[in-house]
């Protein structure tokens, strides 16, 4: 029932963006694992545009490296 209630709260023009949808490992600590993950965040972060909506689900994931992100504004976590 929430996801539908966010989902209708979210303009037409919006994304939803997940972070597992879109390649992202859970359950594997692996150093690569981490490593892309991390590289996915930082690509995916500085994708986003105004009103997106990025979720990372209910799941264990590693990451490795910073987080670095421009000119994000007014995107949902």
């Amino acid at each position: 029932m929430l996801k539908v209630i966010s989902t209708l709260l979210v303009a037409a023009s919006s994304r939803i963006v997940d972070f597992s949808e879109i390649g992202g490992i859970h359950d594997d600590h692996t150093n690569q694992t981490s490593w892309n993950n991390g590289q996915l965040l930082n690509r995916t972060l500085n994708d986003l545009q105004s009103g997106d909506v990025f979720v990372i689900p209910n799941k264990t994931f590693s990451f490795m490296g910073g987080i670095i992100v421009n000119d994000l504004k007014d995107a949902i976590f």
